[in-house]
């Protein structure tokens, strides 16, 4: 959106990833093997009546911020997660003359957030 042009934001992802595999509903809240060292719990969430279990991850490389906050549950052996993904690079990365400004973090996680509110699984 025009609220982050000029912004150190590189990529804001809003995914949905659901699966009724059985091996898939049994490590539902399992990170995946690659970040395993890295996700941390954050506690629970009620989102429309379904309690999802939160969690976060990240990661800094070459003045690389890379977040992803996770809510997973599972309703009917049915798996779903929920994945909030942000990429940016330091703003101090830049050179001046760019005129490169922090994005606005608290608002893109409050659309994030308004966006999950809508999400409604059928019982």
């Amino acid at each position: 959106t025009n609220s982050m042009t000029n912004t150190n934001l590189l990529e804001a992802y809003f995914l949905l990833n659901t699966s009724s595999d059985a091996d898939a509903a049994e490590n539902c809240f399992q990170p995946p093997a690659w970040a395993e060292q890295s996700e941390q719990a954050a506690g629970e969430v009620m989102v429309n009546g379904i309690q999802f279990v939160r969690s976060e991850f990240g990661g800094v490389a070459t003045g690389n911020v890379h977040e992803r906050e996770i809510y997973r549950t599972i309703h009917n052996q049915v798996c779903y997660e929920v994945s909030f993904m942000l990429h940016y690079v330091d703003v101090g990365m830049f050179p001046p003359e760019m005129n490169v400004i922090e994005f606005d973090r608290a608002a893109l996680m409050q659309r994030f957030e308004t966006i999950l509110s809508t999400l409604l699984i059928k019982q």
